[in-house]
């Protein structure tokens, strides 16, 4: 079982859009774990013990780790997926701190957000997505599986290499994909990777 953790603004929805489907493993589509804690039990009946042509399985998600704001019901779900899955290898994308900080404020303010800079990151924010070191140490204790870490400033300077190091990770070929930038359900073509 392999496990993506998806941290806000480092290059989930270009994972799960061009990249994870096109992979040769049993990919579990986001849209199919709305109200996830809700309904696990039927979910983890179908996918996980389901009987799929792929063994290798692969769930990606962005609420895994905590939603972006602050808000009373924005918990990680950390523990809840390493009791389920305690030998499941992770992937997390990190981004360089202050290009992640502006990249979520421009969302924020995207989103008719009024407030300045730092009234956002004191009351908005939610602060303990900025310990990626932290979460990375707590996903080694949690998971006794492998955990992929790479950075998001490398599928930047060359694509081709970041989804290849995710193939390597999870013992796949290299698909065909289209590489691009999506931001706030915009799309702009950067090239194919082949």
């Amino acid at each position: 079982m392999y496990i993506h953790v998806g941290f806000p603004r480092c290059a989930s929805t270009f994972l799960q859009s061009e990249v994870f489907p096109k992979l040769n493993l049993c990919y579990i589509k986001r849209k199919e774990h709305l109200q996830f804690n809700m309904t696990f039990k039927s979910y983890y009946n179908k996918y996980i013990l389901g009987d799929h042509k792929y063994r290798d399985k692969l769930y990606s998600s962005e609420t895994i780790v905590g939603l972006e704001f602050r808000k009373p019901d924005a918990f990680d779900n950390t523990l809840f997926f390493s009791h389920f899955f305690p030998d499941a290898n992770i992937i997390i994308v990190r981004r360089e701190r202050d290009s992640w900080l502006s990249s979520m404020y421009h969302r924020y303010i995207e989103r008719e957000g009024l407030m300045d800079y730092d009234l956002w990151f004191d009351t908005v924010l939610n602060q303990d997505l900025l310990d990626v070191d932290g979460y990375i140490a707590r996903c080694k204790y949690l998971f006794s599986g492998c955990v992929l870490v790479l950075d998001y400033e490398l599928l930047v300077e060359d694509d081709r290499e970041f989804v290849g190091r995710i193939c390597d990770f999870v013992g796949v070929p290299m698909p065909k994909y289209i590489n691009k930038i999506v931001n706030a359900n915009k799309y702009k073509l950067k090239g194919e990777g082949k």
